[in-house]
């Protein structure tokens, strides 16, 4: 019985002790922690963005967004669900997981819905936490990247609530050029490297081979950060201001 109990993944004996329900809760909840971060990732790195920003470069917000999925992002989430692995969660379980969460991702895309219960709006991803991270407004960028929890938004110092004072704005200034798909799935890889906005931020990730502090013998991985392209370049807000996309304050 020891030998039995020991073989046994996390996962498994998390469902033992807590029952099944329990574990599917688990289960989403590492899902939903595996997008948060791939989605937050995305957002910060340009590389990444390329994949990602064909799901943000339209000019409004309907169930129509939710259906612009960047096929290049396919390259770059599996590490993000690698924890799913280690808990030993069971494939048919993630993939259950992970496909319903996906679905549940469609329904935050629509103005129609407004406010819900305000328990619904504190657990929940809801229509009107997703509103403001497609939203230009100033106060509204780099907001809001939880696919089902908004709790990991809160948790991680991302959340937002939507302001009436501030209602969201969707459009910007410089609209796609062309209704191509194949133009919005790699329009973001053919201006790799050239548009990046002005005034973005670099991080440097240094690996140095000596103490000296003068940077010999160091390694040096750039990233560019603030992912967003010159057509994001700048963003109208409620008060018909304009406000350059790229150094955060």
């Amino acid at each position: 019985m020891a030998s039995a109990t020991s073989s046994l993944t996390f996962f498994e004996s998390f469902m033992a002790k807590f029952g099944v329900f329990a574990a599917w809760t688990l289960a989403y909840l590492g899902v939903d922690l595996g997008y948060y971060w791939f989605h937050r990732v995305s957002h910060e790195v340009q590389l990444m963005w390329m994949g990602h920003g064909t799901h943000h470069n339209g000019n409004g917000y309907n169930y129509s967004t939710a259906l612009r999925q960047g096929t290049l992002e396919k390259l770059f989430n599996p590490p993000f669900y690698f924890h799913m692995a280690v808990l030993g969660v069971p494939t048919r379980m993630f993939l259950i997981a992970r496909s319903t969460h996906t679905i549940y991702q469609f329904l935050p895309h629509t103005q129609l819905v407004k406010k819900l219960p305000w328990v619904i709006e504190f657990v929940f991803n809801t229509p009107s936490h997703h509103r403001v991270h497609h939203a230009r407004n100033a106060r509204y960028l780099r907001k809001n990247f939880a696919g089902m929890f908004v709790l990991w938004d809160r948790i991680f110092g991302t959340f937002q609530a939507e302001l009436e004072s501030d209602p969201c704005v969707y459009h910007h200034e410089a609209p796609p050029r062309t209704f191509s798909p194949v133009e919005a799935q790699l329009g973001y890889v053919t201006t790799w490297g050239g548009n990046v906005v002005e005034g973005s931020r670099c991080v440097f990730l240094k690996i140095t081979t000596d103490k000296t502090g003068e940077g010999k013998g160091t390694a040096v991985l750039i990233i560019l950060q603030c992912p967003y392209m010159a057509s994001f370049s700048r963003v109208t807000n409620s008060s018909n201001s304009m406000m350059k996309l790229g150094a955060r304050g």
